[in-house]
């Protein structure tokens, strides 16, 4: 656990899965669907990545770029996901914002998190702060 020490303290917040370590599966409510995290993965890599909410003005360009990148991610076998701690009616208006800011399509799934339970059973915060707005 993290002891709150100096500049030569390496230790690591316990809630943190470190390299080699399996995440938690999970079932996710997608704009693409309800899927567990392990069967939209499969046998790929996967970056997933997150946001505490829609239409911020960093998170609009952030999936604008992984939407333009996503055919790399493709060649590599490797899966894209995000994550917003939005509803997911909110996401659908969200992707017509992307395209119409950077003009490309976001073709992959976005995970309606509004009560962070998802960002919690995967350690991206803790389970206590699933009700705190972080924006």
């Amino acid at each position: 656990t993290h002891n709150g020490g100096g500049a030569g303290d390496h230790s690591f917040p316990s809630m943190a899965y470190l390299l080699g370590e399996k995440v938690e599966d999970v079932m996710c409510n997608t704009t693409k669907g309800v899927t567990g995290l392990y069967d939209y993965i499969g046998n790929n890599w996967c970056c997933l990545f997150s946001h505490p909410g829609d239409y911020t003005p960093v998170g609009t360009t952030e999936l604008g770029e992984m939407a333009r990148l996503a055919p790399q991610f493709d060649s590599r076998d490797a899966k894209v996901i995000a994550l917003s701690c939005d509803h997911l009616a909110n996401h659908q208006g969200w992707i017509q914002d992307v395209k119409a800011a950077t003009g490309f399509d976001v073709n992959f799934p976005i995970i309606a998190d509004p009560g962070r339970d998802t960002a919690a059973q995967l350690k991206m915060i803790k389970m206590e702060h699933r009700g705190a707005d972080t924006r």
